[in-house]
């Protein structure tokens, strides 16, 4: 059992739940959509414009919103807590969340629902130059001792690199994090040498890997058969869902036909990008978006292409979250609301859901 202290536990909710509640009108306002006159299958779906998600992206690009009957809006809105302001607020519709983010609301009696999955655990630990070569465990026992980098101290992303730690052996107490406050500002500390390891998303993680530095354990793309690794740590591997789509749920209640048509409109998308055929199509779509990273040469682009696709899935199963009640509790101490409560009666689950979607 993975243990913290209840003023650890206590900072990590505050700081969450102040951010979420310390968002500005203004800002608020902002993000807003100026287009009311959509009618019922217009939805406003947010996203972290040039960060590790570019799924809404694609997935318009693709014409695959058209194709499910949605008449799609993609608003950009930084960060987490502003997007979980954005859905209270009903200036978006979709936003890519998580538990961690959602939790502080849903505990105060909020009514949001994950309709899907939307990516897998991106989260992905680099070390230094000299600590390349190492396999599963030892590779992470480098940073006993250490300090890392982390976009924000009680976050997700740092919750689930402990879990990757503790794993290999390695103690909270035995790392010493630091908040970088973005994903590029983590690779640039780890860059300059200001930290020894970073804890990142894949974005600046293939830019670290691309200067050199070794990536020491990826969730989602492990170095070695995932069956190698602890049971407690598989459970948020693979295709379990870090990131989710999030509405509203009297929205949801009020729109199931769009709810579909956002299901199917990813479903489309991501059954596109897993056929090999569409691969360089996939790389060539990308090279122009606001996801393209441009400190890559062309043949380090494909492979953070290639590398990403499989962290993609719509499916949101009991098992997801059943862990991620658990992760709540013991890095927040935050007892989340049933399932039930928080997860749409019409999630899609498994791969005949999916299926019925592709029909």
């Amino acid at each position: 059992m993975f243990t913290r202290t209840g003023e650890q536990r206590h900072s990590y909710r505050a700081t969450i739940a102040l951010a979420i509640m310390s968002v500005s009108v203004a800002g608020l306002a902002a993000c807003s959509s100026d287009d009311s006159s959509g009618g019922d299958n217009h939805v406003v779906l947010q996203e972290y414009t040039g960060g590790s998600e570019y799924l809404n992206y694609l997935t318009k690009e693709l014409g695959n919103f058209k194709k499910a009957g949605i008449d799609a809006e993609i608003k950009d809105v930084s960060n987490g807590p502003q997007a979980v302001n954005a859905i209270l607020a009903g200036s978006v519709d979709v936003a890519a969340l998580n538990p961690t983010l959602t939790g502080p609301v849903l505990v105060k009696g909020k009514k949001l629902e994950v309709i899907s999955g939307y990516k897998a655990a991106y989260p992905a630990l680099t070390g230094t130059a000299d600590m390349a070569g190492k396999e599963w465990p030892d590779s992470l026992l480098q940073l006993k001792g250490k300090t890392v980098g982390v976009i924000a101290l009680g976050g997700a992303d740092q919750a689930m690199c402990q879990i990757a730690l503790r794993a290999a052996g390695v103690k909270d107490k035995d790392i010493n994090w630091v908040a970088t406050g973005s994903g590029q500002g983590t690779a640039a500390a780890m860059s300059s040498g200001k930290v020894a390891g970073s804890c990142a998303s894949d974005s600046p993680t293939a830019s670290l890997v691309a200067s050199g530095l070794p990536e020491l354990f990826s969730f989602v793309n492990p170095v070695q058969p995932q069956d190698i690794y602890p049971s407690e740590l598989q459970d948020y591997m693979g295709t379990f869902s870090y990131l989710q789509a999030w509405v509203d749920s009297s929205w949801a209640e009020k729109n199931p036909k769009a709810v579909t048509g956002v299901q199917k409109a990813f479903a489309l998308t991501i059954d596109w990008m897993n056929e090999p055929g569409n691969f360089d199509k996939l790389v060539s779509i990308l090279k122009k978006s606001p996801y393209y990273i441009k400190t890559l040469s062309d043949e380090q682009f494909t492979g953070y292409v290639k590398r990403s696709i499989p962290m993609y899935n719509i499916q949101f199963t009991d098992k997801d979250a059943k862990t991620w009640t658990a992760m709540e509790k013991e890095f927040r101490d935050t007892t989340m609301p049933k399932s039930s409560a928080w997860v749409s009666s019409a999630v899609v689950k498994s791969t005949d859901d999916v299926q019925k979607l592709l029909k």
